[in-house]
């Protein structure tokens, strides 16, 4: 039985190269949901060929002398996923951002200490209007932060009891986003206590 789960789990294999590779043969390809991780793997398999002036590979899965799945490619095609995969991980690397005025902003973690002006602060907040999840925040504004910092360490009140009155900037990546660029601070206001 062993040796059947094995020879699925290759033809599984070959299968899943010919299918990433399939799609990132095609003039500017691109595999879909794909990680940077999973284009590292493709790019170390096609790198060998794609520099070699005469090369290709070929993958194929026999069973009782019967194919059960096979692929091959050659240096030009090589280059070509090789561009592709290139071209991927720059456009998944890439940020983008995108202002947002006067929407409000709670604390689901604080840090007392100051962050460099443009550097991520080792806070977490949400803006329900914009993203569900908690995202860290950059000062963008050294004015924003001391308001931000007063609140936190001198105010009267607990903080996480409080929506912040805010303009941000979102910072994006692959169309998520990834952190808030807090650009100024009008208003503190108090939440209501939960009954």
């Amino acid at each position: 039985m062993a040796a059947i789960a094995n020879a699925n789990e290759l033809i599984s294999f070959v299968k899943n190269i010919k299918s990433g590779i399939g799609f990132l043969k095609r003039p500017s390809g691109r595999l879909p949901d794909a990680s940077k991780s999973e284009l590292g793997d493709f790019l170390r398999t096609v790198q060998p060929v794609a520099h070699d002036s005469n090369g290709t590979l070929s993958l194929a899965v026999y069973e009782n002398d019967d194919c059960r799945v096979a692929f091959q490619f050659d240096t030009r095609e090589a280059r070509d996923v090789e561009a592709n995969i290139l071209a991927q991980t720059a456009e998944m690397n890439q940020t983008e951002d995108a202002d947002h005025k006067r929407v409000l902003m709670v604390f689901t973690r604080t840090n007392v200490s100051h962050a460099q002006t443009g550097k991520r602060s080792g806070e977490l907040v949400e803006i329900e209007t914009l993203n569900s999840r908690p995202l860290p925040i950059v000062y963008a504004s050294r004015l924003a932060e001391e308001r931000i910092r007063h609140e936190i360490a001198d105010g009267d009140d607990n903080v996480y009891k409080k929506a912040f009155d805010v303009d941000v900037n979102v910072e994006m990546r692959a169309g998520k986003p990834i952190a808030y660029r807090l650009v100024a601070v009008h208003d503190v206001i108090d939440l209501p206590d939960e009954e």
